[in-house]
């Protein structure tokens, strides 16, 4: 069990961040978003933590990435925050602008309760999600929010797990679980994650920044994708799926539009803190071969063992190319392995062990 509040002690904040520096379960990176929450809203409350994450409970802690992250999401006064922290280390906040609030969760999560890791190991330890996986697949859905009570299931503070069509509840204190009992989703959603690629986004993420920022850049595109070359979204509508990130010359600031499941959110602000690194890229154009075209060129290997891709979009700076007479390409992660299409013309291009 690990202890969550509101604030954090220096000496708790130290031993949070020393978890792993590679890979992180969701309580490692509390005290980072609490202290951020703190600053931006103070007195708020920590009322969900979601993520991605590997079988054994963790996300790569890599490159101060969205995708990479957990997600935590604060309350107070009618109004929500979202944190994007890993391991221990701070990566991003926006204000969240819900479509429907009566959904959103307002409870404060207990003081203390399991972590991520400790989770997944009661329920495999218990026989769910024995399913074939690696260490490196991010095919773990998982959510600590309290729910409602909902057939026979008490209301409480649950971790929600799923991966798949399975789906588990198991209590924050890790001590009982509950099955879904439910069919699995079918129809215009499952077609539209299916289909949903960054093309279908591009021109309306240009347009949507350049209006309140005409000399903003396009600079980097990047989301967690099915097999597809389509969005895994956790939440629509609520910064999950394809992140554009723009840079605006004019004020030296970032702004981001993602985009999943038709539909968008536009976070304005400086995040220089998490997109220092885009610096060293150039300008996308706005044409590109669509990651639905890229990611049929990867190895059967890639897409056939992984659910879940990193696909990332940047061109490089002379010099600073990882293929040699190419600059513009999509970047695929797959496990342990990486290769890159080239964005011009869809050919595939290299790949290998990072």
């Amino acid at each position: 069990m690990h202890n969550v509040t509101r604030t954090f002690s220096f000496f708790a904040a130290v031993m949070l961040t020393a978890y792993s520096a590679q890979a992180a379960g969701a309580l490692s990176g509390a005290a980072a978003a609490s202290e951020a929450a703190e600053l931006r809203a103070p007195g708020s409350s920590l009322v969900e933590i979601e993520g991605f994450a590997a079988p054994d409970g963790t996300i790569p802690c890599a490159k101060k990435s969205y995708s990479n992250s957990w997600h935590y999401k604060f309350y107070s006064g009618g109004e929500w925050l979202l944190i994007n922290a890993c391991g221990g280390d701070f990566i991003d906040a926006a204000k969240d602008f819900p479509q429907d609030k009566d959904a959103e969760p307002t409870k404060p999560l207990p003081a203390s309760f399991s972590d991520s890791r400790e989770i997944l190991k009661k329920l495999q330890k218990a026989g769910s999600f024995k399913g074939p996986s690696e260490s490196y697949e991010r095919d773990m859905l998982m959510r600590a929010a309290y729910l409602k009570e909902e057939g026979g299931r008490p209301a409480g503070c649950y971790w929600t797990v799923s991966r798949g069509k399975e789906k588990i509840f198991m209590d924050c204190e890790g001590k009982k679980q509950w099955s879904d009992g439910k069919k699995p989703a079918t129809g215009a959603i499952t077609a539209a994650v299916k289909t949903d690629s960054a093309g279908k986004y591009s021109a309306l993420a240009i347009s949507t920044i350049r209006r309140k920022q005409p000399q903003a850049v396009l600079m980097e595109i990047e989301s967690l994708v099915d097999k597809n070359g389509g969005a895994k979204c956790i939440t629509a509508g609520e910064g999950d799926g394809w992140n554009f990130v723009f840079y605006s010359p004019e004020t030296r600031t970032n702004s981001t539009f993602t985009a999943c499941r038709n539909k968008t959110l536009v976070q304005e602000g400086d995040f220089t803190g998490k997109y220092k690194y885009i610096r060293d890229f150039s300008a996308i154009p706005d044409q590109f071969k669509d990651s639905s075209e890229a990611i049929l060129k990867l190895p059967s290997s890639c897409t056939a063992g992984h659910s879940a891709l990193l696909m990332r979009l940047h061109k490089f700076k002379p010099g600073l190319t990882p293929v040699k007479g190419h600059d513009f390409m999509w970047i695929a992660d797959c496990g342990q392995y990486r290769y890159y299409v080239d964005a011009y013309t869809g050919k595939y291009l290299s790949g290998g062990l990072k």
